[in-house]
């Protein structure tokens, strides 16, 4: 991870794809945050990313200096005395609104054959179908034969979930996922009737094939305004403890107590629904809305885009 790349690097890439269909998206390496200002002083739409330490900084969109140069002034803050090791991936943006998304387990380099396929709002809204493995899109089958054989040489047990843009006739994998990914774990906790024997036997290297109990799942993210130096406190109601899934937190006397976090902002977690149709998946979420306890918002203004998406 770029050990032998000194502060104030600058390197290019191309990750070339193996397929006449598939390319990996254009992006630089830079090594350092003053290299990284330099950089981005006269750039436009990029994203920018980073690798070895993946949960210090989510994938970031960055528009332009006049509008984005104090997220530099947060990173130095944020790195420390590390700030100019740090390895900076900043990519070309991809022009496209089609972003495929496969949501499954691999065990040994072995995939199931139910999965789940869904399009992302960015932490904001979630729409999902189950599919047959057969029955997904080329550009996701391409990618679970590419890295089959590459997860089973690590001995790779877990949940793999994926994201690929598309563009005309080429397809761009942008990210793996080698975790349970916020959102869609909602969804696979109530699509999925036997996700504990999922997750049990596949660490003892046993492929248990997911059994749906519906056909569709639906997520929205929750938002409350909590005060970043108390705990706050929610009553959940009974209808809503299987549905209404709150992150990081824990029950004390029957209500969730959230601690606070000057880093979260209002976000508590997620809403997810269910069901046989698309109508009925959102029908559904509508209705536990309805339940919410006073002070939790649900912005479920993301799921028309998505559907939209979902048609085209």
């Amino acid at each position: 991870h770029g050990q032998s790349e000194r502060p104030g690097t600058v390197r290019s890439r191309h990750a070339s794809g193996r397929s006449a269909h598939r390319t990996g998206p254009v992006y630089e390496v830079v090594v350092g945050i003053t290299a990284l200002r330099e950089h981005l002083r006269d750039k436009e739409d990029k994203i920018i990313k980073i690798s070895k330490y993946r949960g210090s900084l989510e994938t970031c969109k960055w528009s332009n200096w006049t509008q984005d140069n104090d997220l530099l002034d947060e990173w130095a803050l944020q790195f420390g005395a590390v700030k100019e090791l740090v390895r900076f991936l900043v990519f070309d943006k991809i022009e496209t609104d089609i972003e495929l998304g496969c949501d499954t387990f691999c065990v040994d380099g072995r995939w199931p054959d139910n999965m789940i396929q869904g399009y992302e709002n960015k932490d904001q809204g979630f729409f999902s179908a189950v599919r047959k493995r057969g029955e997904m899109p080329e550009q996701v089958k391409e990618v679970l034969d590419k890295f089959g054989s590459e997860l089973a040489a690590y001995g790779y047990r877990n949940s793999f979930s994926m994201e690929i843009r598309v563009k005309g006739d080429k397809s761009y994998f942008i990210d793996p996922c080698c975790r349970f990914p916020m959102p869609p774990t909602s969804s696979k906790m109530e699509l999925w009737r036997n996700l504990t024997d999922i997750i049990w036997r596949g660490a003892q290297g046993e492929m248990v094939e997911p059994e749906p109990v519906a056909k569709f799942a639906a997520e929205c993210v929750l938002s409350m305004k909590v005060d970043k130096d108390r705990w706050a406190t929610v009553e959940v109601p009974d209808k809503l403890k299987q549905w209404m899934k709150v992150f990081n937190c824990c029950q004390v006397d029957g209500a969730l107590s959230i601690p606070p976090n000057e880093f979260r902002g209002s976000e508590i977690g997620w809403m997810v629904a269910i069901g046989d149709t698309m109508e009925e998946t959102i029908e559904n979420l509508k209705a536990q809305v309805e339940l919410l306890p006073p002070g939790v918002t649900a912005h479920m203004e993301a799921l028309p885009g998505l559907i939209a998406e979902i048609q085209e």
